[in-house]
């Protein structure tokens, strides 16, 4: 039953897929190119998803707030925080895809911490079953 929404959906990951593993939830999907906005709202009706908005807009425009906001290799962390705590309600979740500079990138962001009420930084190691190299997801949580 949470809001999420993913910037940056390009084609619609991982926004469309964890929209089906979790339609009790609403995923808004926020693109800024027409081309592709245009695609994943074909994609999402050809699924059937009803718990799926796509938004055309900058992560900037965007005058909502949600409890979880994703990203997948958009921007490098400090960037990244700056743009989508804004849109992340208090006490939610910046759940972002990230490589092997994660670490690197969260002590980048710790002076940012009182200034955008950043509770903690965990990371996250997932997929190491199926990959030679497991996954990096940067979970902040907010205040």
């Amino acid at each position: 039953g949470v809001t999420v929404a993913d910037v940056g959906s390009g084609a619609g990951l991982p926004g469309i897929p964890m929209a089906i593993c979790q339609p009790e939830s609403h995923f808004t999907l926020i693109e800024p190119m027409e081309r592709r906005s245009e695609w994943m709202k074909q994609q999402i009706a050809e699924l059937g998803l009803t718990n799926v908005t796509v938004l055309r807009a900058r992560a900037e425009e965007v005058g909502e707030v949600f409890d979880i906001v994703t990203a997948r290799a958009l921007k490098p962390m400090p960037k990244l925080l700056e743009m989508c705590v804004p849109m992340t309600k208090h006490g939610g979740q910046i759940i972002a895809l990230k490589g092997e500079r994660a670490a690197e990138e969260i002590t980048d962001s710790k002076r940012l911490i009182n200034k955008l009420g950043i509770a903690s930084f965990e990371i996250v190691f997932t997929g190491e079953q199926f990959l030679e190299e497991p996954t990096r997801v940067v979970r902040t949580q907010l205040l």
